[in-house]
């Protein structure tokens, strides 16, 4: 089997729209054999991480697998693509053995003709613009929206729990001060020692507060989930139907890329729905490591 650019027909400095237009041109009137050959070297030789371990792959002059029927092949060094041996100089160390690159990655699903796959800089581009639009309307919701709902439903609640948060406040001041005589070498030992046990009693005393802010909290909890179950409906809205109509969220757009199901065809709402539902649910409603699982 020729290597991949002799398959195009293509020199192995051609850039980017010179291999699309040699592919384009062969896969036209290809057989089925020829057109996954053809879908091969096109998905390796668009994507410059796996098009630059290929030319390394081909300047080694190692084997390299066919992944069609399993025979390999041997790659001349003396190829116009593969590195020239440099003559020795006197007194020069001799280079040490290299171990030949590892072959490029064979992409396992086979795009239809004229698809490529998204370069990673455009998915982490694409990831940022929607991640930052989900982000804003989650901080403005927690931020704006919540606290004066609930101000606005449980007045007294609301009171009593700022109240209490100011106290908390207040004593956490006074333990980080106890600390900080119960660290000081100064003072006398007896004297750190009276500051350790008023830190371990204010400590004490901010856990209590804490805990009455969780037992006025129950009362509207109901309110918090479904605030949280808004949000999220919200947030769906904004994602699934234009990734089911289109392929494209707002990121998407911006860089002209879009989701495909695997035979290329377009995805479906049921798909577009569970692409979302899961990370968005995690985030919303489990708090902290949930924000962390969802962004993953």
């Amino acid at each position: 089997m020729s290597d991949y650019y002799d398959l195009l027909g293509v020199d192995g400095d051609a850039d980017k729209d010179t291999i699309r237009g040699a592919y384009r041109d062969r896969i036209d009137g290809a057989d089925q054999s020829q057109r996954a050959k053809l879908n091969k070297a096109w998905n390796i030789l668009s994507d410059p991480v796996q098009r630059g371990r290929y030319d390394e792959y081909l300047a080694s002059g190692a084997e390299f697998g066919d992944a069609d029927d399993g025979a390999e092949v041997v790659v001349a060094a003396s190829s116009s693509r593969a590195s020239r041996g440099a003559q020795p100089v006197r007194g020069a160390r001799a280079p040490r053995d290299r171990a030949a690159p590892r072959p490029p990655l064979v992409p396992t699903i086979e795009l239809p003709p004229g698809m490529e796959f998204a370069e990673n800089r455009q998915r982490g581009m694409a990831f940022l613009v929607d991640f930052l639009i989900v982000f804003g309307i989650y901080i403005l919701t927690l931020i704006l929206l919540l606290p004066a709902v609930i101000k606005n439903q449980y007045p007294a609640e609301s009171k009593r729990i700022d109240a209490i948060n100011k106290e908390a406040k207040q004593l956490d001041k006074d333990k980080s001060k106890a600390n900080d005589r119960a660290g000081n070498t100064k003072l006398t030992k007896s004297e750190r020692a009276a500051a350790t046990k008023q830190s371990k009693s204010l400590d004490k005393q901010i856990t209590k507060q804490n805990d009455k802010v969780t037992t006025i909290s129950k009362k509207f909890q109901g309110l918090l989930f479904g605030i949280y179950g808004a949000l999220l409906a919200v947030l769906l809205a904004i994602l699934v139907p234009v990734t089911a109509l289109t392929g494209k969220t707002l990121g998407m757009r911006f860089q002209h890329i879009r989701v495909v199901r695997a035979d290329g065809s377009p995805v479906s709402w049921i798909s577009a729905f569970s692409r979302f539902l899961v990370p968005l649910a995690l985030a919303i409603f489990v708090p902290s490591l949930g924000a962390i699982a969802g962004l993953a």
